[in-house]
């Protein structure tokens, strides 16, 4: 599964999330095309271990740079 050579059924995957107790998105975070809900895992999973301040800068720091982005039209 891991070099790629075939294709893993469903369950399979699902057995290894379980195994290596990690949600499902982390192992398909790099597979997948980027949908809100794959960003918003990203986030979430970035924000995970911060404290409330960091979480609270961060989200600042992010909402800053989007507006700073916005004029440019990057897509």
């Amino acid at each position: 599964m891991e070099s790629g050579s075939y294709n893993a059924s469903l369950e399979s995957v699902v057995a290894v999330a379980n195994a290596i107790k990690v949600n499902i998105g982390e192992l398909l975070v790099d597979s997948l095309e980027e949908t809100g809900s794959i960003k918003d895992s990203v986030v979430n999973f970035i924000l995970l271990d911060c404290t409330p301040e960091e979480e609270k800068i961060l989200t600042k720091n992010m909402k800053d740079l989007r507006e700073t982005i916005r004029p440019y039209g990057i897509k």
